[in-house]
């Protein structure tokens, strides 16, 4: 083998291993890790490791989900959790959820969001909207007065924003990422278990 080959051969190598251990270009559009290159179908080691090559490691059990304390979303100074959902311990979901300090910043944590998603994927595939922020969203989602959603359909698989309905009132921001995503006519698609 020439020496102009074994140069190439280890440029490459290093080229490659960068890129399947460093954060995504996504980093830079806005996200501190980008969701939609999770492993999803691995099993939780793999999933942890796609994690932790991204500095993010431990993370909580709780039931099916793995729940980390991180940030996202850049700009966006709220209280952020990362979850894996697990069942049967191979990745099926990602979600990140957001949750405001004061509810009346609802829209503004929800524009941020979609902004870095907008720049990101541009435009969602499907958006539905219905009525307008204000200080009765919680009561807004339950009676079907008010929508957000946006999904996108992407390669890897199908990226949710959205602030759906919960049954306890609570008014969050969630992205959910998954080869598939639940067909919604409620907005009732909220990880509930976790507050």
């Amino acid at each position: 083998m020439d020496m102009n080959r074994r140069r190439f051969l280890a440029a490459t190598a290093t080229v490659t291993g960068l890129a399947l251990n460093a954060p995504s270009a996504m980093a830079s559009r806005g996200q501190s890790i980008d969701i939609t290159s999770a492993p999803l179908g691995q099993n939780e080691a793999v999933a942890t490791r796609w994690l932790a090559v991204r500095r993010i490691k431990g993370g909580q059990e709780y039931g099916r989900y793995r729940i980390y304390e991180t940030p996202v979303f850049e700009r966006v100074f709220d209280r952020q959790q990362l979850v894996l959902a697990l069942p049967n311990y191979a990745l099926s979901t990602v979600i990140v959820i957001v949750t405001p300090a004061f509810q009346d910043d609802i829209q503004r944590k929800f524009s941020d969001v979609f902004d870095q998603l907008l720049g990101a994927y541009g435009r969602p595939s499907i958006s539905r909207e219905r009525g307008r922020f204000s200080r009765n969203i919680a009561i807004d989602l339950r009676t079907r007065a008010f929508r957000r959603e946006h999904d996108w359909r992407l390669p890897q698989g199908r990226l949710r924003l959205g602030i759906p309905k919960r049954t306890d009132r609570l008014v969050r921001v969630e992205v959910h990422f998954a080869r598939r995503l639940p067909l919604t006519t409620q907005s009732d698609w909220s990880i509930e278990a976790i507050r």
